[in-house]
């Protein structure tokens, strides 16, 4: 009996050291969870660094001569042309002397021209003189040991035909009919003519007609027939030289490159009774 009850009491004993262990390990405080960090600042981003400064351009090239050049490359003698000089960069402080030469006596040039501080071009005359045939003539520029040529061609003057009619009888810008209409006694003279002449030619004309062509200017004493003003309309003259009928001269000149100009007019042929007039 007493050993039943040492081991009631032995098991009432172990429920409550059960008891408290249970109450013990139901008692252990919990560790608290933590508060989440706060999230930091985002950290700004810096400003781009300014541009470099850009470089100091490099020094500009000094001037040399690019070029000369002419208003016209082919002129007659005693023209004028107008010539220019270039430079590839402004002209320097005091300016930019350029030297010129031509090759020809016959188209002068100055000696030097100036293009001006801060300009590029500048500009001369070339003084041409009558040629007796066709002339090449170069023309050189030079500045800071650079030369440039330029070409010009001289040509003959242009050829302009021009001519007088002279009648030992009746004066100028007639003629008259002599030795029984067989004849003209008016003188025709194209030495005023322009150019280097080498031929010229004559036509005269009423009803028929007279051609003729000469190493000379002068045609005189023309033979003739009185076919040649058979059927034409006769004017008498108003200050009673006698009848006269219209005679039309036309002269046409060549010069030595094969140039022509013709010029014409119409002056009076007296009949004086010839070739039943």
């Amino acid at each position: 009996m007493r050993m039943i009850r040492l081991f009631a009491v032995a098991g009432c004993l172990a429920l409550s050291i059960a008891a408290m262990g249970c109450e013990s390990s139901s008692s252990t405080p919990t560790t608290p969870t933590p508060a989440p960090a706060p999230t930091p600042a985002p950290t700004p981003t810096p400003p781009p660094p300014a541009p470099a400064p850009p470089p100091p351009p490099p020094p500009a090239a000094p001037a040399t001569l690019s070029a000369v050049s002419l208003s016209s490359n082919a002129v007659p003698g005693q023209s004028q042309p107008q010539g220019t000089v270039t430079l590839t960069a402004a002209a320097p402080t005091g300016g930019a002397v350029v030297r010129l030469e031509s090759s020809r006596s016959s188209a002068r040039v100055p000696s030097s021209v100036t293009v001006p501080a801060g300009q590029t071009t500048a500009t001369f005359t070339v003084d041409t003189a009558t040629v007796d045939e066709r002339t090449e003539v170069t023309i050189t520029a030079t500045y800071a040991d650079t030369a440039r040529t330029v070409q010009l061609t001289l040509l003959l003057p242009r050829p302009r035909a021009i001519f007088t009619v002279t009648s030992p009888t009746f004066g100028q810008d007639a003629c008259a009919l002599i030795d029984q209409g067989l004849q003209l006694d008016c003188r025709l003279d194209g030495k005023p003519s322009e150019g280097r002449i080498v031929r010229w030619s004559w036509n005269l004309e009423v009803r028929g007609k007279i051609s003729t062509e000469k190493p000379d200017p002068a045609f005189n004493e023309i033979d003739t027939t009185c076919n040649f003003v058979d059927g034409a309309s006769t004017t008498s003259d108003n200050d009673g030289r006698g009848r006269y009928v219209d005679l039309k001269i036309t002269l046409e000149v060549t010069d030595k490159e094969g140039d022509k100009s013709s010029a014409d007019r119409t002056v009076k042929l007296y009949t004086r009774s010839f070739c039943g007039f």
